[in-house]
């Protein structure tokens, strides 16, 4: 680097290197302050709306392995394994124009086939959400200490602490092929 500065300097004098250095610093610094203000982009996959919609929605096979690997080019590595799933964190993403916080995928372990996504609205506002893109309604399914919403597909709505959930499980154990 030293040799640059004093190749440049020879060429162009010592006015030329400090203005170059300061152009060189103020583009540095209004592309960090740039960074600063926008948030990430994710380039969501085109499919992913049918793709994991469909999925929630128990409208579409469930395989963890497809889902994981889709799941893991579109947002990375799962931020943590528990409960016999995947978690996937997914920044910005929005499923019937409700903020998605999370994608679960199961381990394909246990006895469950189930993919399921997290959000922060109440399980009403997203079962209106679904039915206003989809036409998928949602009814009651049960009314204990954590009503569940079912749509005719199977797919449920669940209430979880602060967040509601909604998901698609199939038992594995029924897609074996029998003798």
């Amino acid at each position: 680097m030293r040799h640059f500065n004093l190749r440049y300097q020879m060429c162009h004098g010592a006015d030329g290197l400090m203005s170059h250095m300061l152009w060189r610093n103020a583009a540095r610094i209004i592309g960090l302050l740039m960074g600063l203000m926008t948030a990430p982009v994710w380039a969501l996959p085109s499919t992913f709306n049918s793709t994991i919609g469909s999925a929630l929605l128990c409208m579409d096979a469930l395989d963890p392995g497809y889902f994981y690997t889709y799941l893991s080019q579109a947002f990375g590595a799962p931020y943590q394994h528990q409960g016999g799933a995947w978690w996937f964190k997914t920044p910005n993403t929005k499923l019937w124009n409700v903020q998605i916080t999370s994608i679960l995928v199961s381990d394909g372990r246990d006895g469950l086939l189930f993919i399921a996504a997290m959000s922060e609205v109440s399980t009403d506002k997203l079962a209106q959400a679904i039915f206003n893109n989809t036409g998928t309604r949602f009814t009651p399914g049960s009314s204990g200490k954590w009503p569940v919403l079912v749509s005719n597909t199977g797919s449920m709505i669940a209430w979880e602490k602060t967040k509601s959930k909604i998901y698609c499980a199939k038992d594995k154990r029924l897609f074996r092929l029998q003798p």
